[in-house]
């Protein structure tokens, strides 16, 4: 697979969705505002978005996930927010 620069970011469908998920690839998607992140483990989909983290069947997924657009995340795309995990982190010595 060729390297994709930013401005040459590929969108796909589900079908290739799945494609790459089988092939161990991560994958994001805006749905509900929210990006979504995705990689496949086992016969589960993970699903990691914010705080919220879900295991879904395969069937799930083609179902939720039907109409969105997905990318694949590039290796130096940040999956979390340094700053905010270490404000988050930072609450448990304050109390």
């Amino acid at each position: 697979m060729e390297n994709l620069t930013s401005d040459q970011k590929e969108e796909f469908g589900l079908l290739k969705a799945l494609s790459y998920l089988e092939d161990g690839y991560i994958l994001s998607a805006i749905s509900e505002k929210r990006r979504n992140y995705f990689k496949k483990k086992g016969e589960k989909i993970l699903v990691a978005s914010g705080d919220f983290k879900a295991s879904l069947s395969l069937d799930d997924f083609k179902r939720l996930y039907k109409e969105a657009i997905f990318s694949l995340v590039e290796d130096d795309e940040p999956i979390c927010d340094p700053e905010k995990d270490e404000q988050y982190y930072s609450w448990g010595k304050e109390m």
